[in-house]
């Protein structure tokens, strides 16, 4: 949790600087200490209030983003053409479709939605993982 890290660092830089102030005036050791120990204890509240604001300001933010670039985006239908034969399964995906890019059964090649081949006689696992995403220019 943030809130305590930040917390600690605060009272502890308040402890630190009381004591050399403390020592750079000419107090006694008790005073010094007895100085240190307040301010680190006041420090380590405020930084337990500033810590809370800060966690609940990065989740409503992570939220708001969450919302607004949901990871589980909808896939986009391929269809098939007459006499192509590539299979489409119950949600109108071409079998091993990858935005718009379609390996061709066996044949190490890589055929565009347009029907074009992308990639002749290269491995199509690896002309899928080279290809673009989201129709994103190379």
């Amino acid at each position: 949790m943030p809130g305590k890290s930040i917390a600690t660092v605060l009272a502890l830089c308040a402890f630190a600087l009381a004591v050399t102030l403390g020592v750079i005036a000419g107090k006694s050791p008790n005073v010094i200490l007895g100085s240190g120990l307040l301010f680190m204890v006041v420090s380590y509240v405020v930084g337990r209030v500033i810590g809370k604001m800060a966690e609940v300001a990065m989740t409503e933010h992570i939220k708001g983003y969450k919302e607004a670039n949901p990871l589980n985006r909808p896939a986009v239908p391929v269809e098939a053409s007459p006499g192509d034969s590539t299979e489409v399964n119950s949600e109108g995906l071409a079998a091993g479709a990858v935005d718009g890019i379609e390996a061709a059964g066996g044949t190490g090649e890589v055929v565009a939605a347009d029907g074009g081949v992308v990639n002749e006689g290269v491995d199509s696992n690896e002309a899928i993982a080279a290809a673009p995403m989201n129709g994103a220019a190379a």
